[in-house]
C-alpha cells in the first residue's frame, strides 16, 4: 500500500458545532459548518516530488500524515477543546490526545491528515471507517475537517478534502462518503453527489458520495 505524503492545496470553513463531515471519527460528529470558497489554482506534490501543475500560490501549503508529525497532537487537542468545550467537558488532554494518536496511521483507516501553511499547523481531516456512526453501510467516510480561523479563506479545507479522497483512492476504495450540514457547495464542486437526507436529533444532514 503506497504511503501518502505531501500536497500543496486550498478553502474556507466557518465552524459552529461538530458534525459527521467536520469532526473526528472517534466521536459522534454531527454539526460543523463550512463557508466554502471557490478553489484557487493549486499544485499537488507527491512524495516523489512530481508536480501536477506549476501554478503559483500565495501560501505554501503542505499536507502530511499525522503519523509523520505526531508533535502536532497537542495543538490539535487544544483546537478541539477550544472549539467544542461542552463536548470535551470532563475529558483530560491526555485522553483526547490518545484519540488522535489512534488516527496516526500510514495505512488502513482511520488515518488523519494535517495541513501546514508556511510551516504552521493550519488544519486537519480524517479518513475513517464510516461517514456516520449510525450508518455503517456508508464506508469509508471522510470527516474531522477543521481549519483554524487565521488560515480560513486560503483554500486549505477544500484541499484537505482532496487529499482525503486521494488517500482513499490509494487504499483501493472506489467510493467515499461524507455527512455534512453546510459543506454542500465544496463537495459538489469536487464531484460529490447527495444521496440521502438523515436526521441527527433536530438537525437535518445530507449524506454525500463520491466515486474515486
Amino acid at each position: 500500500m503506497p504511503i501518502f505524503g505531501v500536497f500543496r492545496l486550498e478553502m474556507r470553513i466557518d465552524m459552529k458545532k461538530p458534525n459527521e463531515m467536520d469532526y473526528p471519527s472517534w466521536m459522534l460528529l454531527n454539526h460543523l459548518k463550512f463557508d466554502p470558497l471557490h478553489a484557487r489554482p493549486n499544485a499537488v506534490q507527491h512524495t516523489d516530488g512530481s508536480l501536477n501543475s506549476q501554478k503559483q500560490r500565495q501560501h505554501m501549503i503542505k499536507i502530511s500524515l499525522l503519523a509523520d508529525c505526531p508533535e502536532s497532537v497537542p495543538t490539535l487537542v487544544r483546537w478541539f477543546r477550544t472549539q467544542w468545550p461542552d463536548y470535551f467537558a470532563g475529558r483530560t488532554e491526555a485522553d483526547i490526545a490518545q484519540d488522535f494518536f489512534l488516527e496516526a496511521n500510514r495505512n488502513g483507516i482511520p488515518v488523519r491528515l494535517v495541513a501546514f501553511a508556511d510551516g504552521e499547523l493550519a488544519g486537519t481531516i480524517t479518513l475513517r471507517d464510516r461517514a456516520m456512526n449510525a450508518l455503517p453501510e456508508y464506508h469509508p467516510g471522510l470527516g474531522g475537517l477543521f481549519v483554524i480561523e487565521q488560515h480560513r479563506g486560503q483554500g486549505i479545507g477544500s484541499e484537505l478534502v482532496r487529499a482525503g479522497m486521494h488517500v482513499a483512492r490509494e487504499q483501493g476504495y472506489q467510493r467515499i462518503y461524507a455527512t455534512t450540514v453546510a459543506a454542500r457547495g465544496i463537495l459538489e464542486r469536487l464531484g460529490w453527489k447527495p444521496i440521502q437526507r438523515v436526521s441527527d436529533g433536530d438537525e437535518k444532514l445530507m449524506i454525500y458520495s463520491c466515486d474515486l
